[in-house]
């Protein structure tokens, strides 16, 4: 109960502090909005930096953090308008990532899972994707037509393809204990 009391404080104040620290700036002319502590005013925000304390003291808040990464992630790759410094109507798509990731995130701090767990499993599958990334990486890499001038040394080429093999054969040492 702890643990989900103080996941719950650190989510609460960190938007409350975010939000006020927004208001503030926007409030000044500023249209860049940093994230972090530092935004509540002591006049008006000292219940939001409480909250925060106490969170932040607990867990913390993965949720606006990460749905941030997310929204710039997915908005960059797919050639939308990004920022936090843009108005809603400039970048809808990107703002409406943002509020889907955050909720996500946030609904996973309730949910009763073990972090610990979660955490190894994404490093699993991290270590099984970077065998395929690697070998299209070093396929771009050594293309003349791609890379022009910049393609890479011969010995450079050498060492790249030796990694993608030494971590297709973890992949298949890791699959094979699995299954055995």
């Amino acid at each position: 109960m702890d643990r989900y009391a103080a996941r719950q404080c650190g989510g609460a104040g960190s938007h409350i502090d975010r939000g006020s620290n927004a208001a503030r700036r926007r409030q000044n002319g500023h249209r860049q909005f940093a994230s972090g502590s530092g935004g509540a005013t002591p006049n008006r925000w000292k219940f939001a930096s409480l909250i925060f304390a106490l969170g932040i003291i607990g867990t913390g808040d993965g949720g606006a953090d990460a749905g941030g990464s997310a929204a710039y992630a997915i908005g960059e790759a797919l050639r939308w308008p990004v920022g936090l410094a843009r108005r809603l109507k400039e970048a809808r798509a990107f703002y409406a990532t943002l509020a889907v990731a955050t909720v996500g995130f946030t609904i996973l701090n309730i949910l009763p899972f073990d972090p610990i767990r979660a955490l190894y499993w994404s490093a699993v599958i991290n270590g099984i994707m970077v065998a395929p990334i690697i070998v299209v990486m070093m396929r771009l890499a050594t293309n003349r037509q791609v890379m022009t001038c910049f393609t890479l040394a011969p010995w450079l080429q050498v060492i790249g393809w030796l990694i993608a093999v030494v971590m297709a054969v973890c992949v298949v040492g890791l699959i094979a204990t699995w299954i055995i």
